[in-house]
């Protein structure tokens, strides 16, 4: 198994903990446990697959606690799908390390609070999941986060053929009222 670069678990019916010892298979590019019945935390183990490319554990409620820091070390991933577990708590600031990542997907998820620095500043990142950005109370975003969400949406409809920025729209200062996003 020390050779094994790809693992599709997919749809397996796998009922428990995510073993630590997954951390051992340090040649793995891409892990897949999407639809299973994983429960508990995600193990900070993990953070050893450092030629990880793409890591889904989408469809696994029971998957849940906030995920470890050790995520940061993963500077080869690409992708990363978290959508519809049971992870709560803010992304850890080290996913900013992430510089290859291209897809993060939390839609479904109790995770809270904005996307990190480093994510933010990624040209090629697409985001699933905008619902989760609101503080841990459900209360609306200050301004200045409501900022970074405006100028991200607005930037993604300048991208559509015929897309622009209306007239004095795009920060939370030209519009009058707090937002949450859902």
């Amino acid at each position: 198994l020390s050779h094994l670069e790809a693992l599709d678990l997919s749809q397996n019916a796998l009922d428990g903990a995510l073993d630590r010892a997954v951390g051992g298979l340090t040649r793995l590019t891409a892990l897949d446990l999407n639809g299973n019945q994983l429960r508990g935390r995600v193990p900070q183990q993990l953070g050893k697959l450092t030629e990880l490319r793409a890591l889904s554990l989408k469809n696994n409620p029971g998957l849940d606690g906030t995920l470890p820091h050790q995520l940061g070390r993963l500077t080869e991933l690409r992708s990363l799908d978290l959508k519809n577990t049971g992870l709560t708590g803010p992304l850890p600031s080290s996913l900013g390390e992430l510089r290859q990542l291209t897809y993060l997907d939390v839609r479904g998820t109790g995770l809270t609070g904005g996307l990190p620095a480093g994510l933010r500043a990624l040209p090629g990142l697409t985001f699933q999941g905008l619902g989760f950005m609101q503080d841990p109370r459900g209360e609306a975003l200050d301004a200045a986060q409501a900022d970074d969400l405006l100028d991200l949406f607005f930037d993604l409809v300048e991208d559509l053929p015929g897309g622009e920025r209306p007239e004095g729209e795009g920060t939370a200062a030209a519009a009058p009222g707090n937002y949450t996003v859902f």
